[in-house]
């Protein structure tokens, strides 16, 4: 009877095990070298982008890293392997909030590590325009987000009038270009 017994318990946590998925999780990792894109930035951060007639104001509302190296089969929210969820995409971003001509509109800048891919994966939003999926080698400096190229304005809802932005590696957001053509340039110690 206790074999039975036994074998019946083992077999129902087998059936879980194979029902359930096997308490594993693929995962990604952001380098130090990949985390620079939003390493410039710091909460509450106070920014000046400036043009010929107007000063705009951003200020950096939160910044999140998930970027865990080890995951304990016992962290379902990093990845929940009871619901069949077995990858874990590294990703950080960057909030913030911009003030032109007296409306605050908000912003995202999004990076992740996905799998079988050495480039990360940028996404930018202001204003009303979202970028496509940006691939971004190691090598590269600066990040373009152009709208009717690899950005589209939201529908139903107000826009900001963005026609392209400029993200830096080091430096974050250095520049914003409206449809009327004026440029907003993030004030730094090169141009006062």
């Amino acid at each position: 009877m206790k074999l039975f017994i036994n074998i019946l318990l083992n077999g129902i946590v087998a059936i879980g095990f194979i029902a359930c998925g096997l308490p594993y999780c693929k995962k990604t990792h952001l380098s130090e070298n990949e985390l620079e894109w939003i390493a410039s930035y710091h909460i509450n951060d106070t920014l000046l982008l400036h043009d010929q007639q107007s000063t705009d104001t951003m200020i950096i509302t939160a910044i999140q890293v998930f970027n865990k190296q080890h995951i304990s089969i016992f962290d379902l929210k990093s990845c929940n392997w009871l619901e069949g969820q077995n990858e874990y995409k590294a990703n950080a971003s960057v909030d913030f909030k911009l003030k032109h001509k007296d409306t605050w509109w908000e912003g995202l800048f999004y990076i992740e590590k996905r799998f079988n891919d050495s480039n990360i994966v940028a996404m930018l939003t202001l204003g009303g325009l979202y970028s496509k999926d940006i691939s971004i080698s190691l090598k590269e400096k600066k990040i373009t987000v152009v709208e009717g190229v690899n950005a589209e304005n939201g529908v139903n809802q107000k826009l900001m009038g963005v026609h392209s932005l400029i993200w830096e590696k080091k430096r974050g957001l250095m520049s914003i270009t409206l449809k009327d053509g004026s440029m907003m340039v993030r004030e730094t110690l090169e141009n006062k």
